[in-house]
């Protein structure tokens, strides 16, 4: 059983500070509600004492972000600091970032995020070691993990280089789910695309998150295209009538040397 600490409206968030201090208590799970800012603009975080029981995304990320790029699609909603957070080289998260966060989740069918930005009491030391002590288990128990290369400032594309795959956290994060899904920014689209498909050592699907925004594919097809040697991309428009091949580097993981460790 979980109980809900904390309900913030995207208008009180943008430009705030989160702090847990007051609201939570030290050595239980917390967790951010996916609805909250998909289809309810705010954010709501629930505390537990079990991570099992229900479907949560753990998130895998740099927490020194590139800088924030707005986009038609989605509209600046500004950023929130994490109390504590800022002090360990935290850079703010955005909400636009995190809407796409949630979105990418509930494809997967999870209701939970666990961010541990948000999730740990960052202020709170005990709390803190409590979490660190058991993150390979939160990420082991997840349903999925989602990567965000550029961490929850910019949604980069496959072509922008990040230093994600050289953090100490990444092998942890990659090899400890289930599932691991690469989100990344992706606008190849159109009226009469029916598909997306990466050509690296074998081809693989891309599954759309937002239209003209955001996609998604599996981490390990992901590495496999990195380390291939031609990777392209092919669109289908119109059925099965027309197909194109597009070279597209794959420079996401800057440091492919690291790869061989995953």
């Amino acid at each position: 059983m979980m109980d809900l600490i904390l309900i913030i409206p995207f208008t009180d968030l943008s430009g705030g500070t989160v702090g847990l201090s007051s609201h939570a208590t030290p050595k239980r799970f917390r967790f951010v509600v996916c609805l909250g800012p998909t289809t309810q603009n705010r954010l709501d975080i629930y505390e537990g004492d079990s991570i099992e029981g229900f479907s949560y995304a753990a998130i895998s990320y740099l927490w020194a972000d590139k800088p924030h790029v707005c986009t038609d699609v989605t509209k600046c909603l500004g950023s929130f600091h994490v109390v504590g957070a800022t002090d360990s080289g935290g850079d703010p998260i955005y909400i636009d970032i995190l809407q796409t966060v949630a979105l990418a989740a509930l494809q997967l069918n999870c209701g939970f995020l666990w961010i541990d930005q948000v999730c740990i009491m960052q202020a709170d030391p005990e709390d803190r070691r409590w979490q660190v002590m058991g993150m390979y288990e939160i990420y082991k128990n997840c349903e999925a993990c989602l990567v965000f290369p550029g961490g929850l400032g910019q949604l980069v594309g496959l072509q922008d280089e990040t230093e994600w795959i050289t953090r100490a956290w990444t092998q942890q994060e990659a090899m400890a789910p289930k599932n691991v899904m690469c989100v990344f920014h992706f606008d190849l689209i159109g009226p009469d695309v029916t598909s997306w498909f990466m050509h690296g050592t074998f081809p693989f699907g891309i599954r759309l998150v937002q239209d003209g925004y955001s996609a998604m594919v599996s981490l390990d097809n992901l590495l496999q295209g990195v380390v291939s040697l031609n990777p392209t991309l092919s669109i289908q428009r119109g059925g099965i009538q027309h197909q194109e091949e597009i070279p597209i580097p794959i420079e996401i993981f800057e440091n492919t040397g690291a790869l061989l460790s995953l």
